[in-house]
């Protein structure tokens, strides 16, 4: 399940919340809600619940479920600020070197200038192809996060 939400300016909790969020010192959520209809497993002992009435969402330090994190919070302008950029970088793969490197210079950024060390054994055609693919693959999926935190 995913949420969206806004935060009224000018309002101090609000206000608040997001410096506070923007900080990554509040990163969770926790949800109040009214059983409409489930059922229980008692082999298994799960209960299992098919609607829920939704009554509050809040922000929390410690979430009850582990689970129920921000994913991202966008500046004033509805841009997602460069410290979330940064995270969502790093969670795909790359340093922290890499990541501040590619939000100032983009993909050329991730060029190394360095000489390759050199290979102890071996390469082969099919090596050179994984390696090729699996870059082609992580860049792909730094451009698709980094559409998706754009939307």
């Amino acid at each position: 399940m995913a949420v969206e939400g806004k935060l009224t300016q000018g309002v101090r909790d609000a206000d608040e919340a997001y410096a506070l969020l923007k900080d990554g010192a509040l990163h969770s959520m926790s949800i109040g809600y009214r059983v409409v209809r489930e059922e229980y497993d008692r082999k298994s002992g799960i209960n299992h619940l098919h609607e829920i009435s939704l009554h509050e969402l809040s922000l929390v330090t410690i979430p009850a479920n582990a689970a129920a994190v921000i994913g991202g919070v966008k500046d004033d302008d509805g841009i997602p600020n460069i410290r979330e950029l940064e995270r969502v970088l790093r969670e795909a793969g790359l340093s922290r070197r890499e990541a501040k490197a590619f939000l100032a210079e983009g993909f050329k950024a991730l060029r190394s200038e360095e000489p390759a060390e050199p290979v102890q054994e071996p390469v082969n055609d099919d090596m050179v192809a994984k390696a090729v693919e699996d870059e082609l693959r992580r860049q792909s999926a730094i451009a698709d996060m980094l559409k998706t935190l754009g939307k």
